[in-house]
């Protein structure tokens, strides 16, 4: 997590020093993008963690465990570094606009990440039974939870 965290803060640093963007502009588009298509992107995220948990399931009973662990970790990276993204855009976001992401994005987008993380584990663990998908899915929680606490404790300085 921090490795992911780290790698996200040297590119918005490098794009600030770089580019210098106009974050509130580009938060505005993208922000209006998604919530035009929220039933979209919910529908496919939700859509494709079924499926990559049924293709899972299914090549662990064709004895495939090579493919089966490479799709199922493919898709824990990607849950985390969407996570660890999500989060620091919120804390960044939050400092710099003063605008909450969480908030903002609502339920069903912030959640979309979080079904993928949460079938990532259920594949992980079809792949391998004594795998740890409490502790996977909780460790993975504290990122945002640390994000929030941020913004709420600054919320109360201010």
């Amino acid at each position: 997590m921090i490795v992911r965290l780290t790698i996200i803060a040297l590119l918005w640093l490098g794009s600030l020093v770089s580019y210098s963007p106009d974050y509130a502009t580009l938060y505005a588009r993208i922000l209006e993008q998604l919530q035009l298509h929220q039933a979209q992107v919910v529908g496919y995220t939700l859509a494709g963690s079924v499926g990559l948990v049924a293709g899972v399931y299914i090549l662990e009973q064709i004895r495939s465990f090579a493919l089966v662990h490479l799709l199922a970790r493919l898709a824990f990276e990607a849950s985390q570094l969407a996570i660890c993204l999500l989060s620091f855009a919120a804390v960044v976001l939050w400092f710099q606009l003063g605008r909450n992401l969480w908030v903002e994005l609502g339920f069903l987008l912030a959640s979309v990440p979080f079904m993928v993380l949460a079938a990532s584990c259920l594949c992980l663990w079809i792949f391998d039974f004594n795998y740890p998908l409490h502790n996977r899915i909780m460790r993975n929680l504290t990122l945002p939870f640390l994000s929030l606490t941020i913004i709420f404790i600054s919320i109360l300085v201010r």
